[in-house]
């Protein structure tokens, strides 16, 4: 078993025509999709991944953004990969969005649309939780990339993300008139949040429903937003915790994913008290406190977020300490989520719980204990 990477290593050399388009290949494209290439990639030029790989490798590049580096230093190498054609790439970075998008040409004629998922930016992780209560402009633009790029000339066209991008891939599909949904074979969401029930344009999804095709690992946390009741299938990572979201830390053997039917016990309980806590917030509360949120974590930690200072759940509750200047709404948001955490946390009791989140749920029911003396 191995990873991407490895992949690429052991079955670079094969062509699509001797193994055709597998799992693998298709994880690999949407990993490649993170590699920041707009500054080496004109938006009107068509080049292969090889001729793209060798650009990325020849540059200068910010050490900040890590995803999708692995991939296109490897692909340029493979005679499996380096002829696919890369074109009409776009990008979009400003305050409440990160949008990016990129069309493959396989060596079939098959078009895959690929939407890059949530890079390590504060506003890539920002407009992650606007999506629980409105449209955001990432949706805007791959609806419109979408629509641009698929024609009613017989073409087929597979579309995709990771992360966001699999929201992204979903949305923009869905939003699609049914004569350009015919032409979209398959839809792939990798391990992607669906879509709030208050974005949901049924008549549209329901068109598309039987065309996605879900993946998540063992430790699926943000897949497991809004899930819409898709059929998923469960990854194998070598990665511990909310770090096995990253596509590089999936398991391959041979062509395939590593499955299992099982998701981790932790995980089960952290999206417990994300679903609970969705639930119980307005979409009022949502929007302040997503604002108050990541404006802390900008000041904290400047535009990315590998800079936050503290990176364990310990550190992140220091954010109670600001509590009492928080805006009313963000205030009553940030409540319900540790009353969502402390009665998830107790509802497991002759649960199997490990070490770490028992102490975790004493800390929550402490902080709790203390918000309600002063608040009433």
């Amino acid at each position: 078993m191995g990873s991407i990477i490895d992949y690429m290593n052991w079955r670079g050399d094969l062509s699509f025509d001797t193994d055709p388009f597998n799992e693998a290949d298709n994880l690999i494209l949407n990993d490649v999709t993170y590699a920041h290439m707009e500054k080496y990639v004109r938006p009107d030029e068509r080049l292969t991944l090889g001729e793209a790989s060798e650009r990325y490798l020849a540059g200068e590049n910010d050490p900040t953004f890590t995803l999708g580096v692995d991939s296109i230093s490897n692909i340029g190498k493979t005679q499996r990969f380096k002829d696919i054609i890369f074109y009409d790439l776009e990008t979009k970075m400003r305050l409440g969005c990160q949008f990016g998008a990129v069309t493959y040409e396989l060596p079939d004629n098959t078009e895959y649309i690929v939407f890059r998922g949530t890079d390590e930016t504060i506003e890539g992780w920002r407009e992650d939780f606007e999506t629980s209560y409105h449209e955001t402009l990432g949706q805007t633009l791959a609806y419109a990339y979408l629509e641009k790029h698929i024609k009613e000339n017989g073409k087929r066209y597979i579309v995709g993300g990771h992360s966001k991008g699999g929201n992204l891939a979903m949305y923009a599909s869905m939003m699609l008139t049914k004569e350009k949904q015919d032409c979209i074979e398959t839809i792939y969401n990798f391990d992607g949040p669906g879509i709030a029930p208050e974005m949901l344009y049924e008549e549209g999804f329901n068109r598309i429903r039987s065309k996605i095709i879900k993946y998540i690992p063992e430790y699926s946390v943000v897949g497991q937003l809004f899930k819409l009741g898709l059929k998923e299938t469960i990854v194998k990572s070598d990665a511990k915790g909310i770090l096995q979201h990253n596509p590089v830390k999936w398991q391959i053997m041979r062509n395939e994913f590593i499955k299992t039917d099982k998701m981790d016990d932790d995980c089960i309980l952290i999206n417990r008290i994300f679903s609970d806590w969705i639930n119980s917030t307005n979409m009022k509360e949502r929007i302040s406190f997503t604002k108050v949120f990541f404006d802390q974590l900008k000041e904290d930690g400047g535009e990315f977020i590998i800079n936050i200072k503290g990176h364990t759940l310990g550190e992140s509750i220091k954010m109670i300490k600001n509590f009492n200047s928080f805006e009313f709404d963000a205030k009553k948001a940030f409540k319900k989520f540790l009353l969502s955490a402390a009665r998830n946390t107790a509802s497991m009791s002759g649960e199997k719980l490990t070490n770490t989140m028992g102490r975790i749920s004493d800390k929550i029911k402490g902080r709790i204990a203390n918000i309600s003396k002063k608040n009433g």
